[in-house]
C-alpha cells in the first residue's frame, strides 16, 4: 500500500473554502455600508435643499421628494418635518428641516437584527428666513 499520497492543490482548494467563508460576507458588507453612505448623502442634500427653499417661504417637502427621486432612491421612504409654521416667521429666524430614510428591507444584511435601532438614517439642516 502506498502511504504517500498526492497531496497537490490540497492548499488551493482549502484557501478557496476559507477564503469564501470570510470574503463574500467582508464584499456584501462593504456594498451595503457604501449604499446606506449613498443614501445618507442624499438625505443630507435633500435637508439642504428643504431648508432652502423653506426659506424663502416654499413647501420643502415637495422639493426634497424630487431631490431624493431623482438620485435614484425610492421618496416613498422619506419622512420630512419642517419647523411650524414656518412660512409665518419674520426673516433671520431659523427654520429647522428633518429627514428620515426608511432602510428596511434595503440592506443585504439585516443590520437591524444585529444592532438594535438600526431602520432608518436621519439628517438636519437649518436656514434663516429670508
Amino acid at each position: 500500500m502506498n502511504a504517500h499520497r498526492d497531496q497537490s492543490g490540497v492548499a488551493a482548494v482549502e484557501f478557496a473554502l476559507i477564503g469564501s467563508l470570510v470574503l463574500i460576507p467582508l464584499v456584501i458588507a462593504i456594498l451595503d455600508f457604501s449604499q446606506m453612505f449613498q443614501i445618507r448623502q442624499v438625505v443630507a442634500q435633500a435637508c439642504e435643499v428643504g431648508a432652502l427653499a423653506a426659506s424663502d417661504g416654499q413647501a420643502p417637502e415637495p422639493l426634497m421628494r424630487a431631490y431624493v427621486q431623482q438620485a435614484g432612491q425610492d421618496s416613498g421612504r422619506l419622512g420630512v418635518a419642517v419647523t411650524a409654521n414656518f412660512q409665518q416667521l419674520p426673516p433671520g429666524t431659523a427654520i429647522r428641516v428633518d429627514a428620515t430614510f426608511d432602510l428596511r428591507g434595503l440592506p443585504i444584511i439585516p443590520w437591524g437584527a444585529a444592532i438594535p435601532g438600526f431602520v432608518e438614517l436621519t439628517a438636519q439642516a437649518t436656514a434663516r428666513r429670508r
